[in-house]
């Protein structure tokens, strides 16, 4: 029995052998990013990227005219150059990592469908900047919110994947359909949950305050905040009528907005500021530049055009608000340009923290309007008791939010950095470009000012 047990077996593996055929195994592409096929035209994703962002820049030099070319020009042309050469490695691998998903948990016809999908989404995201550029009128564009969309949609993707691809897969040595399948489910989730934050109405904050030397005869006062608007592809007029609606039902005595206001010259915008003509507010309504404003090299048609919509730009100025009841009664509110006027060079304008705040009179509250936190922080020396600002977003999204809190002193909401003062940066009443809001919400901020 022993001897026809070990015959059996040892005829049955040559069988096997000899009836199985030899099939050449094919090294699966999708495993990794690096075993991609070697007759892949990677030549494509150096020539792409660079394409995109020399035709962004011949963009900007059509529609603003610009002769000669100015150095906010050549230095966006080179920051689109990094981010697109970055935006495409990151496509590749999220490409890479969606094939290895669906080729282990779907049939083909659903791969394939899945994979053009993508494909369109991919094409959409690297549109995004000049589908803004050619279309951004005063209305916002839903083909532009719908690019932008899937440009943040895919930035969260890479940045998961990625990490996945050079750190997870480094520790444990192989990659695991669960865990790609994982990011994806939180890649999904991130972009669903801020593109409805996004798009929802800005919550109210209220914050009371007791500031040194505030008036008692405006004890009470209330001030709106809003900051960080970027009139462009996806914010127009029609958003910006339902943000004064909501200032107005707030019942404000006076309104500052921190900056950021457009994206757009005024030769586009010009219609879709008009509503904030429509604020109805005691003191009215004041202005500080943002670096956006900036960018588009377009300021003196910008403050025409606020002034002309009943707003008072603060340009390194001072304005002194009183009650009118008693000559005492009164407080500074000053204003100052972007400190990236130290880099632009856009025309004349330049911060100019001493011609805003020097010269004061002595025990006199003054609140400042300085869009970026280290405006803020160089302020903190001039004995102001309220500063008012944005920038940030609140980091808008993942990943952003890392970079935009280790490269700011103030990052979101109230801070106290001497016992006299106080700093508020607002999260931003709408987004820059990209309709995905994670950690805070958009923004209205409403204060309460008391006499300490």
């Amino acid at each position: 029995t022993t001897f026809f047990k070990k015959n059996l077996q040892h005829f049955n593996e040559l069988e096997v052998i000899t009836t199985t055929p030899r099939v050449p195994q094919i090294p699966d592409s999708s495993l990794h990013p690096s075993m991609l096929s070697r007759r892949n035209p990677k030549y494509v994703y150096i020539l792409t990227p660079i394409l995109l962002s020399l035709t962004t820049a011949f963009i900007d030099l059509r529609i603003y005219k610009f002769t000669p070319i100015p150095r906010i020009v050549m230095l966006r042309a080179q920051l689109f150059l990094l981010f697109y050469v970055a935006f495409t490695f990151g496509i590749w691998i999220s490409f890479s990592s969606i094939k290895f998903i669906s080729s282990r948990l779907f049939p083909i016809w659903l791969q394939n469908s899945i994979l053009a999908g993508y494909s369109f989404i991919f094409l959409l995201s690297y549109l995004s900047f000049p589908l803004g550029y050619f279309l951004a009128t005063y209305e916002s564009i839903l083909k532009c919110q719908m690019a932008f969309l899937c440009l943040g949609h895919l930035i969260i993707l890479s940045v998961l994947f990625t990490t996945e691809v050079f750190l997870i897969n480094w520790i444990i040595k192989s990659r695991k359909v669960i865990i790609t399948s994982t990011l994806y489910i939180l890649a999904v989730i991130l972009t669903l949950d801020g593109a409805i934050r996004a798009f929802r109405n800005p919550i109210v904050n209220h914050i009371s305050l007791r500031l040194d030397n505030f008036p008692t005869g405006l004890d009470g006062l209330t001030l709106v905040h809003i900051s960080d608007i970027h009139i462009g592809p996806t914010v127009g007029r029609e958003e910006l009528r339902t943000m004064v609606r909501q200032v107005n039902s707030l019942l404000p005595d006076l309104v500052v907005i921190s900056g950021d206001l457009t994206d757009l010259t005024m030769a586009r915008g010009r219609d879709a500021i008009r509503p904030l003509s429509w604020i109805q507010s005691t003191f009215g309504v004041y202005f500080a530049t943002g670096n956006h404003d900036h960018y588009v090299l377009d300021m003196e048609s910008l403050k025409h055009e606020l002034l002309a919509a009943g707003v008072i730009p603060l340009l390194n100025e001072r304005v002194e608000i009183t009650s009118g009841d008693s000559e005492d009664d009164w407080f500074y509110l000053a204003g100052l340009e972007d400190i990236s006027t130290r880099q632009i060079k856009d025309g004349g304008h330049l911060m100019d923290i001493h011609n805003a705040l020097g010269g004061r009179v002595k025990n006199r509250t003054t609140i400042l309007i300085a869009h970026q936190p280290n405006a803020m922080r160089e302020a903190l020396e001039w004995g102001v008791e309220l500063i008012l600002g944005g920038h940030t977003h609140g980091g808008q999204f993942f990943p952003v939010f890392i970079p935009v809190y280790l490269f700011n002193p103030f990052f979101a909401g109230l801070y106290q950095p001497t016992d006299n003062t106080y700093v508020y940066v607002n999260t931003g009443t709408f987004y820059y470009m990209v309709p995905i809001k994670h950690w805070f919400r958009r923004e209205t901020a409403v204060f309460h000012l008391y006499a300490k």
